[in-house]
């Protein structure tokens, strides 16, 4: 069984928008690291998923785990951002623009790591 694909999204101050789709944990610890150091990122928030009823899987541990191994490697706080709805989100937002076929397949996943990351950014906005 092969790992899923990880959505991963990167936020500056003036713009937002869909990094790259990593492979594997692996790839993932490789890349983020070297992506948020060469960025100078002064945090990482990576999407939690969650069951339905708010509880954590074993999908969620993973992340947790991943976080972990992220934070031997870079000294920068991590935060979780809840992840429930937004692949539907993401393919409300595809429909709107009427993206089908291979396309949408390409980007459902990139689509649905900006709207973690900005939902993110309006919650902590809103916490200020």
């Amino acid at each position: 069984m092969s790992e899923p694909e990880l959505p991963f999204a990167i936020n500056s101050v003036c713009w937002r928008h869909p990094l790259r789709l990593l492979s594997s944990a692996t790839a993932a610890l490789w890349q983020i690291t070297e992506i948020a150091t060469e960025k100078k990122a002064e945090k990482i928030v990576l999407g939690l998923p969650k069951n339905m009823d708010g509880s954590e899987g074993f999908r969620a541990e993973a992340c947790r785990q991943l976080a972990e191994l992220i934070s031997e490697r870079i000294n920068l706080p991590i935060d979780f951002e809840d992840e429930r709805l937004t692949t539907v989100s993401a393919h409300n937002a595809l429909n709107a623009t009427n993206t089908r076929g291979k396309k949408r397949k390409a980007v459902v996943d990139a689509v649905s790591a900006v709207i973690i990351l900005e939902d993110y950014l309006r919650k902590t906005k809103n916490q200020k």
